[in-house]
């Protein structure tokens, strides 16, 4: 079981035209997009760290892609984290925790000025990993992983040591 990660964004809002301190930016739309510290692949290693795959959702085979949407703050932290679309709601429940323990960003800009930014971001929850390669947003390596079986390699892996090593 694994899943798969990415972005899309779409939307602006404001509270009203005259206040622009809360204005909500899309992703898209700002001059310096926020970024996770340390980037995507970062980004994807703490998201695969810390999601568990629901032992209910594994049990009964649940898979398919949760759509979050959440805001990017000025000081670089989450708020507004939202559930756009949801297979099942044990999926979604899973997705949204782990975005709430998300550390801060660099925050986005505009006009030299942080802003808050709208970002959205689809997880998805696959029960087989066989049924699409994982690509390089997902390792940041090959597309596919081949795994082999131990007894039909040519030549056993040891260690460099030995047995005992």
């Amino acid at each position: 079981m694994f899943f798969l990660l990415g972005s899309i964004t779409h939307l602006t809002y404001a509270q009203s035209e005259n206040d622009t301190s809360n204005l909500i930016y899309d992703f898209q739309d700002v001059e310096i997009k926020p970024e996770y510290i340390g980037g995507s692949d970062a980004m994807n290693n703490f998201l695969f760290k810390n999601i568990r795959y629901p032992e209910i959702a594994v049990d009964n085979e649940i898979q398919g892609t949760v759509l979050i949407e959440l805001v990017i703050e000025k000081d670089g932290s989450i708020s507004n984290i939202r559930v756009i679309n949801q297979p099942v709601q044990v999926l979604a429940r899973e997705a949204e925790r782990v975005m709430k323990l998300m550390p801060k960003w660099k925050p986005g800009y505009q006009n030299d000025t942080a802003v808050r930014v709208l970002f959205k971001y689809p997880v998805k929850f696959k029960t087989h990993i066989d049924e699409e390669p994982l690509g390089p947003s997902v390792f940041g390596q090959d597309s596919t992983i081949k795994v082999y079986n131990l007894g039909d390699l040519d030549i056993q892996p040891s260690l460099p040591s030995g047995k005992d090593g």
